[in-house]
């Protein structure tokens, strides 16, 4: 990697992207055993804020490239976003329909085959969330709705866009708070459930990484590390111990103050963690994890199932553990790096 590269590159979003690509795999795969037990409550409440923690970091990234008045860019940056959830469902319908046939053909009992239709696939492209493909692109979804809002409301009057910004944050909570958000979504069909259902969810996240992008939060860290950190962490505490906090009654998993307080503290915290002081291993491990953390989130739940409803079903094996875990995340990091070799920019765009 070129030193410009190297210099530019934050290792602390790589850290970031590494440790919540896997993460988000125990949000689908890992069951708690022990709800009491810290590591595993620990693990389980990570695993809650994988979803949030990656809209921060994405808005902190692109909030400033939103400011950029040709339409041809907000165009690429859609495409960009909208890419892979197209591919990876037609990908993971031709596949599964593929093993589906196998299993059949040799008799082993299976639902890969007979449970969708052509109809999840135009779910899954259109909303990127069929409950029998690859319904993890909900992220994607939603990701593309802000970035086309957030451009939208700075095209309109780009000196008072924070304001507005943090204007739909609250207001966002207050229809959580209310209820009246999960009254409105609950009934949808699932294909919608989670897309629609958690817009104003996410909202408040993706609010907090155009604030602190535009607040210059890293030249902030820079000059006063120490300090950011110690703010962080009591933060972080805060957001964990504190039982003022309101809790929601219902919502789709984002809701509540409680988790932005966390997943914004553990993004300022994990910013103020000097990695750039690793050694030259130590970064190249790093820069190849969160290179290829796309490809995990895109390939897990397709590893996921295979593992579950084939594997662990013929074997006997048990699911829901960490261990299940760490191997989907390495099978999906190989998976990924396979792909990337493909000597295609339309292949990269899959993984990376």
């Amino acid at each position: 990697m070129p030193d410009k590269i190297r210099s530019d590159f934050n290792y602390s979003i790589a850290f970031m992207k590494a440790v919540f690509s896997f993460c988000v795999i125990c949000a689908h795969y890992y069951i708690s055993q022990d709800p009491g037990f810290y590591p595993s409550a620990a693990l389980s409440r990570m695993a809650g804020a994988a979803a949030p923690v990656f809209f921060i970091i994405s808005i902190f990234l692109t909030f400033n490239k939103l400011k950029e008045k040709d339409p041809s860019l907000l165009g690429k940056r859609v495409w960009r976003l909208y890419y892979p959830q197209f591919v990876w469902g037609i990908l993971y319908f031709i596949v599964y329909t593929i093993i589906g046939m196998i299993l059949n053909k040799i008799r082993i009992n299976n639902d890969f085959y007979i449970l969708f239709t052509k109809k999840d696939l135009m779910w899954q492209v259109l909303t990127g969330s069929d409950r029998y493909l690859c319904p993890q692109f909900w992220f994607q979804f939603d990701l593309i709705v802000f970035t086309v809002l957030f451009w939208l409301i700075i095209r309109a009057t780009e000196k008072h866009a924070l304001k507005i910004l943090m204007i739909l944050g609250v207001m966002a909570l207050i229809l959580q708070y209310s209820g009246l958000n999960y009254r409105m979504f609950c009934r949808l069909e699932y294909e919608l459930w989670y897309p629609i259902g958690r817009l104003m969810e996410i909202l408040p996240f993706c609010v907090a990484g155009a604030v602190l992008t535009s607040w210059n939060l890293l030249r902030i860290i820079r000059a006063y590390r120490i300090r950011s950190l110690i703010i962080s962490l009591c933060t972080l505490i805060f957001a964990i111990l504190c039982p003022f906090i309101p809790e929601l009654r219902y919502g789709f998993d984002y809701g509540g103050i409680r988790l932005i307080l966390y997943s914004v503290s553990v993004f300022t915290l994990v910013l103020s963690i000097p990695f750039d002081k690793m050694n030259e291993p130590l970064k190249k491990c790093l820069r190849f994890l969160s290179k290829y953390s796309f490809g995990v989130f895109c390939i897990h739940m397709g590893i996921g199932r295979i593992w579950e409803c084939i594997i662990c079903k013929v074997t006997g094996w048990s699911t829901g553990t960490v261990a299940e875990c760490l191997l989907i995340y390495l099978i999906s990091l190989i998976a990924a790096w396979l792909i990337s070799l493909i000597p295609t920019r339309s292949s990269r765009s899959l993984v990376t």
